[in-house]
C-alpha cells in the first residue's frame, strides 16, 4: 500500500495517456467476465481471459505504484479515490485475485462448486460496484488534468512576464549603452585629432547598443507580438 503523498506536478499529456490507460479498464473488466462466461466453451476463450486479467493486473499496478514513465498516484485527490475510507483499491484487487482463481480453477476438480461461486462473485462484482469504481477513477484524472492545464497556463503566464522584464532590462541597457556612445562622440570632437581613436570606439558602441535594442524588440514581437 503506498503512503500517502503530496501533490506532484505532472505534464498533461502523462494524465491524457492515464485517462485512456484508466478508461480502458472499464471496458477490460467487462470483457474478463465475457471470456469467464465461456471459458468452458474452449481453451482458447480461458486462455484469452487469462491475457486480460493480466493486462488489468499490470494496468492497475502502473496506476497506483507507476514506473519510469507515470507517476503513480500524484495528488491526495487519486490517493483517496483508492485508499480511502471505501478501500477501492482493495475492491479491484479482490476482483483481481478472484478472476484468476475461477480461471485457474477450470481444469481443476471441483466437488464443491467452487467456481460456480467465483464466477458469480465476479459477475456481482463487475456489474455495478467495480463499474464506479473504475469510473470514478477516470473522472479522478480528468480533474487532475483539469488541475495540470490550469497550472501549467499559469507558469507560461509567469515565464512571459519574467522574459518580458528582462527583455526591457536588454532594451534599457541598451538605451544607456546609446548615451554613453554619444558622450564618447562629444568627447572625441572635443579632443580634436586626439579624439579619433574615441570616435572609433563611439561608433562601435553605437552599433553595438543599435543591435541590442533591434534584438530586443524582435524577441518581444516573436514572443508577445509587440511591435
Amino acid at each position: 500500500m503506498q503512503t500517502e503523498v503530496n501533490h506532484k506536478l505532472v505534464a498533461p499529456e502523462i494524465i491524457s495517456k492515464l485517462i485512456n490507460i484508466s478508461g480502458r479498464q472499464r471496458m477490460l473488466s467487462q470483457r474478463i467476465c465475457m471470456y469467464a462466461l465461456l471459458a468452458n466453451q474452449s481453451e482458447f476463450h480461458k486462455n484469452e481471459g487469462l491475457k486480460i486479467i493480466e493486462l488489468f493486473k499490470t494496468s492497475h499496478q502502473l496506476i497506483v505504484n507507476g514506473n519510469q514513465e507515470f507517476p503513480g498516484l500524484f495528488s491526495k485527490n487519486l490517493y483517496r479515490i483508492f485508499f480511502g475510507i471505501e478501500n477501492n483499491e482493495g475492491i479491484i484487487s479482490d476482483f483481481i485475485e478472484t478472476s484468476e482463481a475461477y480461471f485457474k480453477s477450470l481444469n481443476e476438480y471441483d466437488p464443491f462448486n467452487q467456481k460456480s461461486r467465483l464466477i458469480t462473485k465476479m459477475i456481482e462484482m463487475s456489474t455495478d460496484r467495480l463499474l464506479k469504481i473504475l469510473d470514478s477513477v477516470t473522472s479522478g484524472f480528468e480533474y487532475e488534468m483539469v488541475v495540470s492545464t490550469d497550472n501549467l497556463s499559469k507558469r507560461i503566464q509567469e515565464n512571459n512576464f519574467e522574459i518580458k522584464s528582462i527583455l526591457n532590462d536588454v532594451s534599457r541597457l541598451a538605451k544607456r549603452t546609446r548615451m554613453v556612445s554619444i558622450n564618447a562622440h562629444i568627447l572625441a570632437v572635443n579632443a580634436g585629432e586626439i579624439g579619433k581613436e574615441f570616435k572609433v570606439i563611439a561608433n562601435e558602441i553605437d552599433s553595438m547598443a543599435g543591435s541590442v535594442d533591434e534584438l530586443a524588440l524582435r524577441a518581444m514581437s516573436k514572443v508577445f507580438g509587440e511591435n
